[in-house]
């Protein structure tokens, strides 16, 4: 009976200790991550405001307000299926379509004609990224699309190009 009588005590204050700790570290630790929680929030609108600005108001251009740019050539690269492992090859060959009431447009449009080959082999970088299974689907072709868009976008620090245009897409 002594034993309980020096246990229960010694786990009350146990108890109690570990209470007053937690309450503790509810009062110190809160105004830090509410700090981080505010900055985070700010990061995530701005992210948010950039992706929307980059993706959906492109998406929304009249076809009445788009030029067209083909880029002549084509390009073939090798993809892999993941659920097979064999190889494959996709053949690509692209435009773009551009929003004329982009502030740059004749010069996205300059650039995209003086250096044709050099945009056809980062097409072919950015299709080299995609399995066979990406790119059999509707969402894959989609995503592929908005990939190149952003890539080619950032290489001519622009967003006057609002989508690709598919002259030929084929695999085997």
């Amino acid at each position: 009976m002594d034993k309980n009588k020096i246990i229960l005590p010694i786990g009350i204050a146990i108890l109690f200790v570990n209470l007053i700790l937690l309450i503790l570290l509810i009062v110190l630790a809160l105004p830090p991550l509410t700090s981080v929680n505010k900055i985070v929030t700010t990061m995530e609108q701005v992210l948010e405001l950039e992706y929307i600005h980059n993706g959906e108001a492109n998406q929304n251009v009249p076809i009445s307000e788009l030029k067209t740019v083909s880029i002549d050539g084509q390009t073939s690269v090798n993809i892999r299926s993941m659920t097979t492992n064999n190889n494959h090859v996709l053949r690509l060959s692209v435009g773009f379509a551009i929003n004329e009431n982009a502030n740059d447009v004749e010069d996205v449009i300059q650039e995209l004609q003086e250096k044709e080959e050099y945009i056809l082999s980062q097409v072919a970088s950015v299709a080299r990224r995609k399995t066979y299974e990406d790119i059999i689907t509707e969402d894959g072709v989609d995503e592929l699309t908005s990939e190149i868009v952003t890539h080619i976008n950032q290489l001519l620090r622009t967003n006057a190009i609002v989508d690709v245009i598919y002259k030929d897409f084929m695999y085997n």
